[in-house]
């Protein structure tokens, strides 16, 4: 009996020291998370797998961002490092975004409709910020074309999903505000104005598109025709505030006139007309 409990025991001390050794060598991939390379953060987002290891990431660029001993270069690089990386926590991809626009693009919809990907707006303005922080450091040496890509990307994001949270385009091209509890001129407000004004974030896609050399000169025209319905956009929201007339698509939209109110049906209506023939063409 006692040659039997003692080559238990030696079983049980080799299972115990098996799994000692099991955890010794695993143990950095099953337990101690991802630990991103905070001197190669773009190496770091190769790696990435999970919302975790993209904020792992983030913190890491935030540090180096932080540091009074980092260079401007080290700053740029964790700019844009922190800017992919919340993509990544959205579980979004630079390049398998820009392959859903260049689709929306390529598909002869209007390209706000047809782009039906969600994300967080207020992470997607963070990014873009991040991103003209990493250009302004870079000085007159610019952005790479890959990181031109992701500045078009993150602000033609930001315009898509403002656009989707305020309004859709029906079937027959007219544009429908999503809450009709509020009046079309609120509607158009909140989405040019709220939190900031939309035109940053397309003056940034504009630039971004045309600086990437990623696409065609039709696609290129056809993402500058996106950008220029939400310069119009832009000029129909400030003629509304300011009771000004506008030209669209040579029909002249009155708002000068009386009444002025908000929530007016005949103010309404032309509001409604002039977005339609805006996302519509």
């Amino acid at each position: 009996m006692g040659t039997i409990i003692n080559l238990f025991k030696s079983l049980t001390l080799l299972s115990t020291i098996f799994l000692c050794l099991l955890v010794s060598a695993c143990g950095e991939n099953l337990f101690s998370g991802f630990e991103p390379d905070i001197g190669n953060l773009s190496a770091s987002l190769d790696q990435a797998q999970t919302a975790d290891d993209y904020t792992a990431i983030a913190e890491a660029a935030t540090v180096v961002i932080d540091s009074s001993t980092s260079t401007n270069e080290e700053k740029e690089d964790a700019y844009l490092a922190r800017a992919e990386s919340r993509l990544g926590q959205d579980g979004l991809g630079t390049l398998d975004l820009f392959e859903d626009i260049v689709s929306a693009i390529d598909s002869g919809g209007n390209t706000l409709d047809v782009l039906d990907v969600s994300a967080n707006v207020v992470s997607l303005t963070s990014a873009s910020n991040d991103i003209a922080s990493a250009e302004a450091l870079a000085g007159a040496n610019g952005l790479s074309d890959e990181e031109n890509v992701l500045k078009a990307v993150t602000n033609t994001m930001i315009i898509v999903n403002r656009f989707n949270a305020s309004f859709e385009i029906d079937n027959s091209n007219s544009v429908q505000r999503l809450d009709n509890t509020l009046s079309y001129e609120t509607t158009l407000n909140n989405f040019v104005t709220v939190p900031d004004n939309i035109g940053i974030y397309n003056d940034r896609a504009n630039d971004g598109f045309a600086n990437a050399n990623s696409l065609s000169a039709s696609q290129l025209s056809e993402v500058n025709e996106v950008t220029s319905d939400t310069t119009s956009v832009i000029a129909l929201q400030a003629a509304v505030a300011g009771n000004e007339d506008i030209t669209i698509q040579g029909t002249v939209y009155t708002f000068s006139a009386n009444p002025r109110t908000n929530g007016d049906a005949a103010r309404e209506s032309k509001i409604s007309l002039a977005l339609s023939a805006i996302y519509g063409n």
